[in-house]
């Protein structure tokens, strides 16, 4: 029998490995491949469920295991609405034994009917390694609360929301805008709940050190009524801003984003292009600052293949402002096509090739990728 690998070198394969899968089968090899298999599952941990949450305390201080969690960088955290238990998280857990954890997920929660305890908000202080959070599919009591919330993880840079909302709208008058703490962040993601979220939140932000920091924005829900608010947004952050999505579903003649301020966007994202919106395309892009432009993204929708003509016309015009020197440090194009006709009127591979055939001119400059959405593969 050949004699054993030396420890360290065993430790060292197996945390190489990122298939938790594999990381599983792993530890029931043998006692040598156990210890290590075990510290890189923890690696990212996500609970689901109360019960899962209840056999995470109860395994907290077991010897053999309680070294794990000093490897845990990710955590997941999806209450549960029949039996919450996501406010006493950080009442249980020390922050000390997370002493690596640098993105927090939690999702489900109805804060909104069980409004966390100051102790929470004084327990997520303490969290000093994370950098990233992420709330979805949540409901806070009011604006402040959310704000509180964000404001307790001190050194946050990166924070993404999605379909999260809150009961009252305005911020306390106990709690104004500069009386919370303010955070620097680099990278904000916002899907709101409904549009009215929106006007809030872009008050907050250009009230707080972000507006000098951010780098990568994306707020979505825009409708005309809000517009006006991002605008603002985006204006402030000037040539800041790096990386940028845009919605063009609520734009008319009238109301539009205008983002000749932001001279540095290196990628942009625009998304919901239908047959409506495609029509202030073109002026928009005539209205960029593209110098430093390399990534270019369009999301468009064709549901009817009468539409397919009007943006096939549309898009020579987009094509001939893409060909400007205006564009040359652009280098990749991308083309989504997030809804298409159905498949008795076009079949999807004709459909990809006559979108591809609207970017011909440009295939000498960029690269042109043509994917659907994977929801339209027959």
């Amino acid at each position: 029998m050949p004699p054993p690998l030396p420890q360290a070198l065993v430790d060292r394969i197996i945390s190489d490995i990122e298939d938790r899968e594999t990381l599983c089968s792993c530890a029931l090899v043998c006692r040598q491949w156990l210890t290590a298999s075990r510290y890189n599952l923890f690696y990212d941990v996500c609970l689901s469920q109360r019960s899962s949450f209840d056999t995470f305390v109860q395994v907290r201080d077991v010897p053999h295991i309680a070294s794990a969690f000093e490897n845990i960088h990710s955590l997941r955290l999806v209450d549960d609405r029949e039996q919450p238990w996501l406010h006493l998280f950080p009442l249980i857990f020390s922050p000390s034994r997370f002493p690596r954890a640098f993105f927090i997920a939690l999702n489900e929660f109805a804060w909104d009917r069980l409004l966390p305890t100051q102790s929470f908000y004084i327990a997520c202080a303490q969290f000093d390694s994370l950098s990233t959070l992420d709330l979805s599919h949540g409901m806070f009591a009011s604006f402040a609360d959310f704000c509180r919330l964000v404001c307790a993880f001190r050194n946050l840079a990166r924070l993404f929301v999605n379909c999260v909302g809150w009961e009252v709208a305005v911020l306390n008058p106990p709690q104004s805008p500069h009386a919370l703490p303010r955070p620097r962040l680099q990278l904000f993601w916002f899907t709101p709940v409904s549009g009215n979220a929106v006007p809030p939140l872009v008050e907050w932000l250009l009230s707080t050190p972000s507006v000098e920091t951010l780098t990568d924005l994306h707020i979505g829900g825009q409708d005309t009524d809000n517009l006006a608010d991002v605008q603002r947004l985006t204006r402030r952050l000037s040539s800041r801003l790096e990386h940028l999505q845009v919605f063009m579903k609520a734009w008319t003649e009238d109301v539009s984003l205008d983002l000749s301020h932001n001279t540095s966007l290196r990628s942009l994202q625009i998304r919901e292009i239908a047959t409506s919106s495609s029509l202030y395309l073109a002026s928009f892009l005539d209205r960029l600052s593209p110098g430093s432009l390399s990534d270019l993204t369009f999301h468009i929708s064709i549901p009817r293949l009468c539409e397919l003509h009007c943006l096939r016309l549309r898009w020579t015009r987009v094509v001939d402002i893409l060909l400007r020197n205006d564009f040359l440090a652009l280098r990749v194009l991308t083309v989504w096509v997030r809804e298409a006709p159905p498949a008795e009127e076009i079949s999807l591979l004709d459909l990809m090739s006559e979108v591809r055939s609207w970017m011909n001119p440009l295939d000498a400059r960029v690269f042109v990728r043509v994917s659907p959405w994977y929801t339209l593969v027959r």
